[in-house]
Order: structure tokens, then C-alpha cells, then sequence
């Protein structure tokens, strides 16, 4: 019977030494391990943002793609025009940032206010710059920026004034849609 224990003890402690080693990440930093227990930081995700040649810069939405690659949607101050909408994908392993493209907001009569990166597609929420009441979801490829498909939301009832709109998700396969929404007022979260 020791025999048979010693044995299984050393197939086990044989098991943890070649166990999978898999990397974590909160979003901000990468760690490894192999046991779920001892967890070895590898670097932190640091990536300077691309310099849009403005001062008036905001992240209109965040995704983290795989533990190395995160999509932004950022918007920079454009002088007349109001903002210009940038799309990209940073590789904090290789410390680069790729730009997808750029919609100019001359060019568009929508505010964009969030997107979601589906790896083959970028899908937006947008809102009419003329009318508060109509919401939009458009479907660009990744290599352009023309809108190949497009979703009007028939019931929505929030004013576009009143509400952050971030962290959204979309399910084209089962016909959903995700985005959470905050009050300025008194910070209420909503999901839809």
C-alpha cells in the first residue's frame, strides 16, 4: 500500500511540474500560472495612446480582445467640425497600436457613442446629430468604413443628453443587443 501511495504521489507531483502554464489578465496587468495558486506577474499593460495631435482626446469605448490586444474607439476635437472617430487595435505584447481607420465627423451626420469589435466587424451605436430619438446600430468591416448593414432601435426612450452609453456587446447570431447605460444625475446603471 506505500508503494501504491508513493507512486500516485509522484505521478501527481510529476503532473503539477508539466502542468499548462496560461496567462491572466485584469485588464491592465499579465500574470502566469499553472496551478491556479502561485501567480507570476509577467508586465503590466502599459501602451501609450496614439497622439491625435489634440489635447481633446476621450475613449468612447474599451475592449479587451485577448490578454495582448484591446480595441479603442476614441474621439479627438477636429477645430469646426466637432470630433473625428478613431478605431483601434493596440498589441500591448509588441507595444504597437494599429489604426483601422478614421471617420471624420464632416463626413458623418451621427454622433457615434460606443462600438463593440467582433474580430471580422465593427459594430457602432449611433445617434442622428438632428434627432435625440432615433438609435442606430451600423455593421462597418474592419478594413472599411462604409456601413454594410444597419439596425434601427424602435424602442428607446432615453434622452441622448442625460446618459453615458459604454460596454457594448452584440450578438448578431441571436438577434441582441447589450450596452450598459449611466445616469449623470444619480448614477443609475441599466442594461438592455
Amino acid at each position: 500500500m506505500k508503494k501504491l501511495t508513493i507512486l500516485f504521489i509522484m505521478l501527481a507531483c510529476s503532473f503539477l511540474i508539466y502542468a499548462e502554464k496560461i496567462e491572466i489578465t485584469n485588464g491592465s496587468r499579465v500574470w502566469q500560472t499553472s496551478d491556479c495558486v502561485n501567480f507570476k506577474p509577467l508586465f503590466s499593460l502599459t501602451l501609450e495612446r496614439p497622439d491625435l495631435g489634440t489635447t481633446l482626446v476621450k475613449e468612447l469605448a474599451t475592449e479587451s480582445i485577448d490578454t495582448y490586444n484591446k480595441f479603442y474607439l476614441l474621439y479627438a476635437a477636429t477645430g469646426d467640425y466637432g470630433f473625428d472617430y478613431h478605431f483601434y487595435i493596440c498589441n500591448y505584447l509588441e507595444n504597437t497600436n494599429t489604426l483601422l481607420y478614421t471617420i471624420k465627423a464632416k463626413d458623418q451626420d451621427r454622433d457615434i457613442k460606443s462600438a463593440y469589435y467582433s474580430g471580422e466587424y465593427v459594430y457602432c451605436l449611433e445617434i442622428p446629430k438632428d434627432e435625440n430619438a432615433k438609435y442606430y446600430i451600423t455593421k462597418r468591416t474592419i478594413q472599411s468604413i462604409e456601413i454594410i448593414d444597419e439596425y434601427k432601435i424602435d424602442i428607446f426612450c432615453l434622452a441622448n443628453q442625460a446618459y453615458h452609453i459604454w460596454s457594448m456587446y452584440v450578438d448578431e447570431k441571436n438577434d441582441r443587443l447589450l450596452f450598459i447605460i449611466s445616469n449623470n444625475v444619480n448614477n443609475l446603471q441599466q442594461q438592455f
